[in-house]
This record gives C-alpha cells, sequence and structure tokens, in this order.
C-alpha cells in the first residue's frame, strides 16, 4: 500500500552523507542486502504477544526514531537523497512466522535469514528502510519460558551491528509500555511524525588523513597487487547470489571461561577469533602463505559527543591483521598481534582511515562496479559487536541476540559475526555467498574447526 503524503513540504530530509551514500550504491548494486540481528525475548509470566502488541510496540518505536520513518529517493542516482514517509503500513514490512509444535525453530530462522539475505529486502523508495520477522511459539508454549524470537534487518546505511543488536533494548521497552487499549486492537498503518533526522557520520566524527596515508590509498586503488600467497578465496563474481548462513552459540559458562582466559593474556574476544580462524584458515588451505581478517571497529568513541551518538547509523571502519604461516607462533601470540594492531590503530584518533577518503570520490557507484574487478580484501571479515544489555526490566528479558549480515560481495569470502547477551549466550554467525564464494563443503569444515577450537580454549581456561 503507497501513501500520497500532503504537505511535500514534510518529505524533504538532508542528502545523504559519503558512508551513507557508499551503503546506499552497495545496497543498490546488490553487493550488500541487510544488516539483521535475530533475538530470543522472554515476556514475564503469562503474557501473550499479540499481533496488536507487537504493531503497537514498532508504532511507538517510529513516532521516537526518525531513522525508522524515512525512504530514500533515487537509490541508482550519484546524489540519492533521504525522504521522510507519511505513513507506514506495518504489515509490509512485519512478517509473522507461525512455528508448529514439531519446528526446529533455529532452522526455521537459518532458513529465514538465508531467505533476506539471498535478495534485496524491498522497495525503499516506497517502504522503510528496515524489516522484522516474528517466530511465533507454537499456540500451547509458555512465552516465558520458550521465548519469542524476532529478528530486525536493517538497510547498512541507517544501521550497523551496534544498531542492530541494541534494537532489542528498544523494542522491549517498547512492549514493556503498551498500554492495555493497545492490546486488543491497533491499526496496521500508523503516522510517520516529523523528527530531526539524526546527523551523518561525517558531521559528527572528524577525520584527518596524513599524506602517505593519502598517497598509499591511491596507489593501491590505482595499481591494484595481490600479494602472493595471500588467500583471499574466489575471484569476485558480481550479481545476485544465494547467501548461506550457520551458526554457533556457546553458553554464559563457555562465554566467561573465554573472557577469563583472554584477560589473563591481555587479550580480547576479538583477537582470540581472529587468531583461531586465521590458524584453522591454514589448516584447510595447505597452499596459502598467508590470511587476511577485516575487523570493523566502532568510531563511536570518535563521536564529538560519544555518550550520547544517535540510535541509529552506521559508524563503522575497519583494520586488516595479517598472519602468515611463516610467523605463526602460538595462538597467544597471534591474538596478541591482533589486539596490538587494533589498540593501536584506535590509539591514532579519526586519523588515516579509508573511509575518511570517501567525501573525494566523485561517483560512488562506479568506484563499487570497478571494484568487482579485483580481489576481495581480506580473507575473512569478522565483526564482534561485544557485549549488550539483557535488557532486563518489568519482568522482561533477553536471553541471547544472533548478530547476522549478508555476505558482502567486495570484503571477504566468509563474513563472521559476533554477540554476546550480558549474563546469556555467545552467538557466532556465518555468512557466505553460494555459487560466486567458497563452497558449503569448504564453510562447514571451517567452522566445524573453529567451534572445536573455541571449545577447546574455553576447556583449558576452566582447568
Amino acid at each position: 500500500m503507497l501513501f500520497k503524503e500532503k504537505d511535500a513540504s514534510s518529505l524533504k530530509l538532508r542528502a545523504p552523507g559519503p558512508m551513507e551514500n557508499w551503503f546506499i550504491g552497495l545496497h543498490d548494486q546488490e553487493q550488500f542486502y541487510a544488516v539483521g540481528a535475530t533475538s530470543r525475548i522472554h515476556p514475564p509470566p503469562r503474557t501473550v504477544l499479540s499481533q496488536a502488541v507487537i504493531f503497537a510496540a514498532f508504532g511507538k518505536l517510529i513516532s521516537q526514531y526518525a531513522a525508522l520513518g524515512i525512504s530514500l529517493r533515487g537509490p541508482s542516482k550519484r546524489k540519492p537523497r533521504f525522504a521522510r514517509l507519511h505513513k507506514i503500513d506495518l504489515i509490509q514490512v512485519v512478517g509473522f512466522v507461525q512455528l508448529s509444535k514439531d519446528a526446529d525453530r533455529n532452522a526455521v530462522v537459518r532458513a529465514n535469514l538465508e531467505s533476506k539475505y539471498s535478495s534485496p529486502l524491498g522497495d525503499f523508495e516506497s517502504t522503510p528502510l528496515w524489516r522484522a520477522v516474528i517466530f511465533l511459539p507454537p499456540s500451547s508454549s509458555n512465552y516465558s519460558e520458550h521465548g519469542i524470537d524476532i529478528t530486525f534487518y536493517v538497510h547498512h546505511t541507517i544501521g550497523d551491528g551496534i544498531v542492530a543488536c541494541n534494537f532489542p533494548h528498544l523494542f522491549v521497552e517498547a512492549l514493556s509500555t503498551v498500554d492495555s487499549a493497545s492490546r486488543l486492537s491497533v491499526e496496521p498503518v500508523v503516522d510517520v511524525p516529523i523528527l530531526p533526522l539524526e546527523p551523518e557520520l561525517e558531521t559528527l566524527v572528524k577525520f584527518s588523513m596524513s599524506l602517505p596515508f593519502v598517497l598509499k590509498s591511491f596507489w593501491k586503488e590505482w595499481f591494484p597487487r595481490k600479494r602472493k600467497g595471500l588467500w583471499l578465496g574466489p575471484p569476485i563474481k558480481p550479481g545476485p547470489f544465494e547467501a548461506g548462513h550457520t551458526d554457533l552459540v556457546y553458553s554464559l559458562t563457555t562465554v566467561s571461561a573465554l573472557v577469563r582466559v583472554c584477560r589473563v593474556h591481555n587479550s580480547t574476544v576479538t583477537s582470540l577469533l581472529s587468531a583461531i580462524l586465521a590458524r584453522e584458515l591454514l589448516a584447510v588451505l595447505p597452499d596459502a602463505a598467508s590470511v587476511s581478517a577485516m575487523l570493523p571497529v566502532s568510531l563511536r568513541r570518535f563521536s564529538k559527543s560519544p555518550k550520547s551518538a544517535p540510535a541509529f547509523g552506521s559508524f563503522v571502519a575497519s583494520v586488516t591483521v595479517e598472519m602468515t604461516r611463516e610467523k605463526w607462533g602460538p595462538l597467544w601470540d597471534g591474538a596478541a598481534r591482533a589486539h596490538e594492531i587494533v589498540k593501536t590503530r584506535l590509539a591514532r584518533d579519526a586519523r588515516d582511515f579509508d573511509c575518511g577518503l570517501l567525501p573525494f570520490v566523485w561517483d560512488m557507484r562506479e568506484t563499487l562496479r570497478a571494484r568487482l574487478k579485483s580481489d576481495h580484501e581480506a580473507s575473512v571479515f569478522i565483526s564482534n559487536v561485544g557485549v549488550v544489555d539483557d535488557s532486563a526490566q518489568a519482568g522482561w528479558h533477553v536471553s541471547r541476540t544472533m548478530f547476522s549480515q549478508s555476505a558482502n560481495v567486495h570484503f571477504a569470502p566468509v563474513s563472521i559475526s559476533v554477540c554476546t547477551v550480558e549474563g546469556g549466550d555467545m552467538c557466532a554467525s556465518f555468512d557466505w555467498r553460494r555459487g560466486a564464494g567458497v563452497s558449503d563443503e569448504f564453510v562447514e569444515k571451517l567452522v566445524t574447526r573453529v567451534g572445536e577450537a573455541i571449545e577447546e580454549v574455553a576447556r583449558e581456561a576452566s582447568n
């Protein structure tokens, strides 16, 4: 259902910033589809989450956050614009899956992720830049014990991994304040209020670049050269693709052991995972001399007001860590190197990040198309959003949040996304492109080895 705006002036919003325009181009050219987070929410006892309650909660969020009520005008053009929607039909953007008594809900969720990550989420010129899927428990289930799974998909322009994984907290807040009248009936079509849109990244973070960094960046762009022996996966194949997804889930006991042993070795879980991924990749790639991991880092710490950073928006840059077979030592040596590289990089403030060059890119879409002719930027893409709040309030809480994202055509053949709920589970998602990247068998072998390695480290920490 499309809605005509009576007052066209209320639609006018700012133009996307360089980083936002980059992500719009990625989506428009089908090089990236969405960031997602699947959370298991437990309501208070005897609470039933009806469609009316869920719609009422989304209505509350739309009334509070401008990013949830915007669309794109001319996403395929060199200079697209944001536009405020007049109304949103929640039936268009919030889907419901009723689980049967015998259903494996984790398998149902995985199938939904693969489906959503295999094509664009929708028409973003007439609908908002997000989608949600609610997996309703069997009718005989106790909602409080069973929990209800919800996947929130977001266009990377308005949300990164931290935004997606923080959404359950916002959603629980909204659910816990739905009044009794809304529990009986609510209209699925909601009005979008006139709210100020959050400023772009470049307004909030002051980037600086050294001359050597600029010259080196342009040299790499003009004369790309693959390092001999560095495994970057198969050649990039543009075009639509079928997504592959699998995941590993670890209990609080395992997570606590990992955190303890990382502290002993003055490292982090992200650095440990980087070292494990590198070691296991080299094990399954006997001909590779080295592998590299692209590690996204949050730029919120460099914001002019870090404690009041917007609830929505993408604040990401990346650091690449390369590990060679020749120089490979014990696992914790690799973790220490990864930790030191990231720590040193972040100590330089918002200086010499690739995203700082985006304002100088004349045509984002042409640049993105040109990159399809080169190699992947890294062997693996490892994004760990860290620990998120369990959202415990008024009898509600979240026991797990699984962060995931569609495979990025250009970044790396395999993406690993990690999220840990405070006092709950740690989930690690593996996403890849079927038929255009690595094989399912390759990923399955890698996931098995990584899973065993994580368990081994946790057992050692417990002894």
